[in-house]
């Protein structure tokens, strides 16, 4: 029986935030160019230009698990959703999607589908206008999985004056970012070993991406040690204006933890931080000779016990530098970062 809707006003609102790659997306005419499952990704695979950041899409829902023959290849967040809804006791009429019309505005669970091609700025701004839509007076509760935690924490160190914060739970998210996205950007996407030309050029102009790099100088030159954005440009001349982006990016993400630690001072810390250790994990970037290689090896630099990660997010970058003393928001878990979402 859902709750009505005075009750379930007493209810904290309870957000949904999935990663890059995490929603599907459709065209201006509502024809799903984007989703996890075979015919699609034959697609994009073929036609990866639809996807380009100058085409008009919106976010329709959240991605499902995907598998063949009953192995699971890509984990989607039906699962973690509807673990939310029993834990919470809700009915389906207790539940809403995020989209262009304001579907259930009491629903005390929301997923937040959104155009993971933008920035993450873009997206936390996205948030703030579906949260104050919603909200009305209620604490809210954000769960986001990797990029998603970056928008949750984007809102929260930014946006969220006159809004009350109860928790933002983060599971494998890049605080600090991640070299997989120097390696796509520089070394081109890869599949069982084979570089994907197509798809690359269009994610080198995706703006997450750029949010997504190490904002730290995990570069090494020999003995020196460089940031992304100082990367000499015969090494990034493929990729638009790299420099440019990633130094911007650099920026944002330091903005955004000298606000989340500001805010954190003040108003006491909201995050729970969940993160995996102990996979191999592309960490290690060497430039050498004009090439970047990028390995699952531990940088020189990184200090006893921060080393692996979750397979995509190495460990150390899953805690803002802020809460590196504070391990009681810290929680381990088994699962590689797409598992996570089912822990």
């Amino acid at each position: 029986m859902s709750q009505s809707p005075s009750s379930s006003l007493l209810r904290p609102l309870v957000v949904l935030i999935p990663g890059i790659g995490g929603s599907v997306l459709a065209d201006a005419g509502g024809r799903t160019v984007y989703d996890v499952n075979a015919s699609k990704g034959v697609a994009r695979a073929l036609d990866p230009a639809v996807l380009a950041i100058d085409n008009d899409l919106h976010a329709m829902r959240l991605i499902s698990s995907y598998g063949i023959a009953f192995k699971q290849l890509v984990t989607g967040y039906e699962h973690l959703w509807a673990a939310l809804v029993q834990r919470l006791g809700l009915s389906q009429a207790d539940t809403a999607v995020a989209g262009e019309k304001l579907v259930r505005p009491n629903a005390s669970l929301l997923a937040f589908p959104y155009d993971f091609r933008q920035s993450v700025s873009h997206a936390a701004e996205l948030l703030d206008r579906h949260l104050r839509q919603r909200a009305q007076g209620r604490p809210v509760v954000l769960v986001g999985h990797s990029m998603g935690g970056l928008v949750a924490a984007w809102w929260w160190a930014f946006l969220s004056d006159g809004i009350e914060v109860k928790e933002i739970i983060t599971l494998g998210t890049p605080y600090r970012g991640a070299a997989k996205a120097l390696d796509v950007l520089v070394n081109r996407l890869s599949f069982s070993g084979l570089r994907l030309s197509g798809i690359t050029d269009v994610i080198r102009g995706w703006e997450s991406v750029f949010d997504l790099l190490p904002h730290c100088q995990v570069v090494e030159e020999g003995a020196e040690h460089c940031y992304p954005y100082e990367l000499p440009s015969a090494v990034t001349s493929v990729i638009p204006d790299f420099a440019v982006r990633a130094r911007r990016a650099y920026t944002a993400n330091k903005d955004l933890h000298k606000k989340l630690e500001e805010r954190a001072n003040r108003e006491g810390n909201p995050l729970t931080l969940y993160y995996s250790q102990g996979h191999a994990t592309l960490s290690r970037t060497v430039l050498e000779a004009g090439v970047l290689t990028v390995s699952k090896e531990s940088p020189s630099w990184l200090p006893r016990g921060w080393d692996a990660g979750d397979g995509t997010v190495p460990m150390f970058s899953a805690v803002p530098h802020f809460l590196e003393g504070g391990a009681r928001a810290w929680h381990r878990l088994p699962q590689k970062h797409l598992g996570l979402v089912e822990a």
